[in-house]
């Protein structure tokens, strides 16, 4: 590893540019906070504040980016890592970033400034974490740890969904039903989306059903797209007897889509959920559902984080850890057999 000194001879500026660079300061030149910060990210420079920090027993600052307080997933994965017992003691710093990639880079940039330990990202968008920020979270020693969804230019320490677990237990419940027409609705516009759709096709692969039931979409923000879809499985010659639908609300807004034209769930047709929320509980009837344990997300975030530290290797020089979380399936009562159809 290498010292502020070092790096300021490598880089052939002063002692002072280097620091107020490694701390993103608008006062030196963007050029030149880049290039020491990939200096820094290349020598494996790391701030051992955090570790003295640990070492008197003080709290250690983490930042944690969640799309919006009202996110379901988000804010259980913040559960997980508050009620997870540590080594070190942690004081999560949260900001709401809104599914907007100009306010995560500067949250990302804001939690540099106030030299956290590392950042938990879970923004809700497709747009990946920037190589800019990554690498200036590097620069300072911090560890960026992506939840699910989340996507990076640079690979980083993630905690995701086993999608092929997913896909698995969702064909099979169906296909121990007896269903042999299996649909799947969702969007591919990032990494899960894509990784549970493959699991699936995979999944219905190994015992030999069709995957001739497989639909994308990507202008998932328009609900009728949803209700287009429905009609676009309804007109097949042999029509699916189970729909597994990526997310919740999709599920939902099928299931209100198919009371409209006069099917009944399950008995005409079969919904599963590909994500657990509050709509599936509560749904009438209640939807059968993929849940993926967000608290687990934020248990398993924080473990890693603190072996990160513990390990004390710089967070450009390691290796990423991608550790997928087990979902299970909560049967209630949008499935059944299918009935007799041609």
């Amino acid at each position: 590893m290498v010292t502020v000194r070092q790096l300021a001879k490598l880089a052939g500026v002063s002692t002072a540019t280097v620091s107020l660079s490694l701390r993103n300061d608008p006062r030196i030149s963007a050029g030149t906070r880049q290039r020491i910060q990939e200096l820094a990210a290349q020598h494996q420079y790391r701030n051992n504040r955090i570790t003295h920090m640990a070492g008197r027993g003080e709290a250690v600052p983490v930042g944690y980016l969640i799309s919006a307080i009202t996110s379901v997933f988000g804010m259980q994965a913040l559960d997980g890592i508050i009620e997870t017992p540590t080594r070190n003691s942690y004081s999560i710093l949260p900001i709401q970033v809104l599914s907007n990639p100009l306010v995560t880079q500067q949250a990302i940039h804001d939690f540099v400034q106030q030299r956290v330990a590392g950042v938990l990202i879970f923004p809700g968008q497709m747009a990946p974490v920037t190589s800019a920020s990554v690498l200036e979270m590097w620069s300072q020693g911090i560890y960026p740890i992506a939840l699910n969804y989340t996507l990076s230019e640079i690979p980083i320490d993630s905690v995701f969904t086993d999608d092929d677990a997913a896909g698995e237990i969702a064909v099979e419940y169906l296909a121990s039903l007896g269903h042999c027409r299996i649909g799947y609705l969702g969007q591919v516009t990032h990494g899960n989306a894509v990784r549970r759709a493959q699991g699936i096709r995979a999944a219905l692969e190994r015992r030999g059903l069709s995957t001739d039931y497989l639909l994308h979409r990507l202008e998932s923000h328009k609900l009728d797209i949803w209700d287009r879809a429905l009609a676009t499985f309804l007109a097949m010659p042999h029509p699916p007897t189970a729909i597994i639908a990526q997310t919740a609300g999709i599920t939902a807004r099928l299931m209100q889509r198919a009371t409209r034209i006069g099917l009944r769930v399950p008995q005409d047709i079969s919904l599963l959920a590909g994500s657990e929320s509050t709509i599936t509980e509560y749904n009438n009837p209640a939807i059968t559902a993929i849940a993926e344990h967000p608290k687990e997300f934020g248990r398993q975030a924080i473990l890693l984080l603190q072996q990160r530290l513990q390990d004390e290797a710089p967070p450009s020089a390691i290796k990423p850890a991608l550790i997928k979380v087990a979902p299970t399936l909560i049967v209630r009562e949008s499935c059944t057999h299918p009935r007799a159809r041609g």
